[in-house]
């Protein structure tokens, strides 16, 4: 089975000596492509058909939402449709459950294997009717149960849940229903999270896609809905890996200082990461702290090793080099490389493969040299780097700004708000900076005219995004 690759990139490609310093490190995960691995792998499970396929069989749920708010701007009719695009997007062996919810929870569509022609399901779809209230946790169980019946070898499994509202029955307490969808996600059973319209609980659906291992979208307009499942589709098609986590452990005196993507950490120390998703990268900026060493520093390498090897096996001994055992972009050296390398830090990979196998950990070290402070310009910043340091920072600030909004504070968020695009300025430019300094401009546009709803919404999708690797996939998310 082909593996991911860790790239390691740091700011720049040295040391300085006798000063203490903080150094960026871009981590750059990159799952490996779908026609890398087996190509005709055959399933044959139950009542499936058996089928040649590179990609996991899926086994969804689509949760929907029917409450009476559902009618504004016809948004239960581009749910209908959204899940109409999904249920007709399947492949033969893949599993799909409709469930709906208001006051009470019903499934109009059980779990069913996806043949040749789907026309019954999309007629049952085409049938939901507007209710009332909201019992969003009911109709996630029920959409969790419907995906739990049947998960076998090789197969995804995934509730999304689409909502415009707030729990207004069943279970409303946002620490209970996350417990449950974590507790869910750990059997191999995730949740997406869909948000519609200016009213929903964006805290609530933000803590449900982290604690349960997917993704999280706000939809400002419902004729969007259709183009995100989309999305959501080819992420559930390309996934290799879930329940991915990251271990950093620094070497030789060095020092987490700041992790800049905010992830949630396991009981274990180890940072939670978005699914594998093949092809696609996902970028971590680590910032390390390093005291001021001599140049002659005696780094134990062997030391550093040992210490290392009980939790890695590998070692790539060299400066700057990937997991795959090739330069990382940017770490190359611009002299000749003295003959001091420091152990920094030593990075492992987890993850889980969709037949719920436990991978072998992917591991990898970043060595880098120890030189004179005059000779540090000789190893310019990388602009790679510089650019996910802004985007990250700017995201920071866009949580920031939507707290001080929150007691009111207005000035103190617009500060924010200029604070982060002063960090995008600043950088090196890029068409991926400048969309965001747009979504800057539009946070401004929506604090001043007091469109807080909004103003909120769409920050916290945008910081969400970014620190989990969205906006850093080029015409994915």
């Amino acid at each position: 089975m082909p593996i991911p690759q860790i790239q390691l990139v740091p700011l720049r490609a040295a040391v300085p000596a006798n000063s203490p310093t903080l150094l960026d490190v871009l981590v750059k995960v990159i799952p490996p492509s779908l026609s890398s691995g087996n190509v005709d792998q055959k399933y044959d499970v139950g009542d499936a058909p058996q089928r040649s396929t590179n990609r996991p069989r899926l086994n969804l749920s689509l949760v929907i939402d029917r409450s009476s708010s559902m009618s504004v701007k016809r948004r239960l009719v581009f749910a209908k449709a959204a899940a109409r695009h999904i249920v007709q997007s399947l492949s033969p062996g893949d599993r799909v459950s409709v469930v709906t919810f208001d006051r009470h929870v019903q499934v109009p569509v059980p779990s069913v294997v996806i043949g040749d022609d789907p026309t019954r399901i999309v007629q049952t779809i085409e049938s939901i009717q507007m209710g009332k209230w909201t019992n969003l946790h009911g109709g996630w169980v029920e959409g969790a149960e419907q995906v739990n019946h049947h998960i076998y070898p090789d197969t995804v499994n995934r509730v999304i849940l689409l909502t415009d509202g707030w729990p207004s029955a069943g279970v409303k307490t946002r620490s209970t229903i996350t417990a449950h969808v974590q507790e869910l996600a750990e059997t191999g059973i995730s949740t997406t999270a869909v948000g519609v319209g200016h009213d929903y609980n964006e805290d609530l659906l933000e803590a449900i896609a982290t604690k349960g291992d997917g993704n999280y979208y706000y939809i400002s307009a419902p004729e969007h809905l259709p183009q995100t499942f989309e999305r959501e589709m080819q992420a559930l098609i390309a996934t290799i890996g879930q329940q991915v986590t990251l271990g950093i452990q620094p070497q030789n005196e060095a020092d987490i200082n700041d992790v800049l993507n905010d992830l949630e950490l396991t009981p274990q120390g180890q940072f939670k990461l978005p699914n594998l998703v093949s092809g696609y990268p996902f970028n971590i900026v680590l910032r390390l702290a390093i005291p001021a060493l001599p140049p002659t520093f005696n780094a134990d390498t062997n030391l550093g090793e040992a210490r290392a090897s009980d939790l890695f096996d590998s070692d790539l001994s060299s400066s700057g080099l990937s997991s795959s055992g090739l330069p990382a972009s940017g770490s190359s050296l611009t002299n000749s490389t003295p003959d001091h390398q420091l152990n920094l830090c030593t990075f492992r990979l987890n993850w889980t493969s969709p037949t719920g196998t436990v991978e072998t950990p992917l591991r990898a070290f970043l060595r880098l040299p120890i030189v004179p402070l005059s000779s540090l310009n000789a190893y310019p910043p990388n602009p790679e780097v510089q650019r996910q340091v802004a985007l990250l920072l700017a995201a920071r600030l866009k949580r920031k700004a939507i707290n001080n909004a929150d007691r009111k504070n207005y000035d103190a968020a617009q500060a924010c708000l200029q604070e982060a695009k002063d960090h995008i300025l600043d950088a090196p430019s890029s068409q991926l900076l400048e969309l965001d300094l747009v979504a800057i401009e539009a946070l401004e546009a929506d604090l001043r005219s007091r469109q807080l709803r909004q103003f909120r919404k769409r920050g916290r999708n945008e910081a969400y995004q970014t620190s989990t690797g969205f906006d850093q996939i080029s015409g994915f998310f």
